[in-house]
């Protein structure tokens, strides 16, 4: 394997650990939350505030999620030789 492969094989395997764990950190930071949310969003009044809350951690969870789900397109995809 040349350098250059070597280097790209390296990138590729780093970013899908990274990607798994940030998404696992996400996630964790949902759990740890939530009653938080529960008495700050759901169970006050609803508000331009308490959507823009909700908004943005439903938002940030579903994008965690996808990122863990497996057989997704693969945007660090390693590339195909070429002969």
């Amino acid at each position: 394997m040349s350098s250059d492969s070597a280097s790209q094989f390296t990138q590729y395997i780093n970013s899908n650990y990274t990607e798994s764990a940030i998404a696992a950190l996400v996630l964790y930071d949902y759990l740890i939350t939530f009653g938080q949310e529960v008495y700050t969003v759901w169970q006050r009044r609803f508000s331009i505030v308490s959507f823009l809350i909700a908004t943005s951690r439903w938002a940030l969870l579903i994008q965690a999620i996808t990122t863990l789900i497996p057989g997704k397109p693969d945007k660090y995809a390693w590339p195909e030789v070429q002969d």
